[in-house]
């Protein structure tokens, strides 16, 4: 059942590197707890069996959302980018900073 996880995240990964991403990180943390024993086998394929209910709705998230599959993508790229270089605090003041990160005129 891993092995076919792993293939459906690699093949989402050309569609969506976002989500393919937080699912590799979701299977690897769950495989790392298994063998850390802290889940039973039984724990591992129900934690399995979620994932890949998870995966199935994320692959129909666009329509949910009324957009193409290349701009959910899109959408996911943006906030997760935004995410891993900028804190909360910080993603405010570039919405209403557009001349973020150029210099400032002292005398005005």
């Amino acid at each position: 059942m891993t092995r076919l996880l792993r293939d459906q995240i690699m093949i989402r990964t050309r569609v969506n590197n976002m989500q393919a991403k937080l699912f590799d990180d979701a299977l690897s943390q769950l495989l790392r707890r298994y063998e850390l024993n802290q889940l039973t086998s039984a724990e591992v394929v129900q934690e399995l069996v979620q994932l890949a209910q998870k995966m199935r709705e994320a692959r129909r998230r666009h329509e949910a959302l009324g957009l193409s599959v290349e701009e959910a993508a899109f959408y996911d790229a943006v906030a997760g980018a935004s995410k891993f270089h900028l804190s909360p605090a910080n993603r405010s003041g570039v919405a209403y900073s557009p001349t973020w990160g150029a210099p400032r005129n002292p005398e005005s």
